[in-house]
């Protein structure tokens, strides 16, 4: 025998027809309100977060004119190094003005130590 609160199909329909005619909690037109119109929202901003905007947004304007925002340029740099004539092997990648990487070739099997 199993342990339901309701034996058999007949409780259960009772049950839950008096459930159904029970009165709703909330009366309709309340919840049917509820439904259908939005939430409240402000319909304008307050004054002072408008002259914020308008205070950030010309601040922006400004300092974008006036390079404020813009890379800070440093003095010219020149390089003053004569390099001499490399042989084929020998290749020289620039990272910037001051810093040369150099790249010996070789074939391959060369001996373990020398330059690859």
């Amino acid at each position: 025998m199993t342990n339901h609160p309701f034996r058999d199909l007949h409780d259960f329909e009772s049950a839950l027809r008096d459930w159904g005619e029970r009165p709703p909690q909330t009366p309709p037109g309340v919840a049917a309100r509820r439904l259908v119109l939005p939430a409240r929202v402000p319909s304008r901003l307050p004054l002072w977060q408008l002259a914020a905007a308008a205070v950030l947004v010309w601040g922006v304007f400004l300092g974008a004119w006036y390079g404020a925002f813009g890379p800070a340029v440093g003095p010219a740099v020149t390089v003053s190094t004569v390099m001499e004539p490399l042989p084929d092997n020998v290749m020289v990648f620039w990272v910037d003005a001051q810093t040369p990487v150099y790249f010996v070739l070789s074939p391959l099997g060369s001996p373990k130590g020398d330059p690859s």
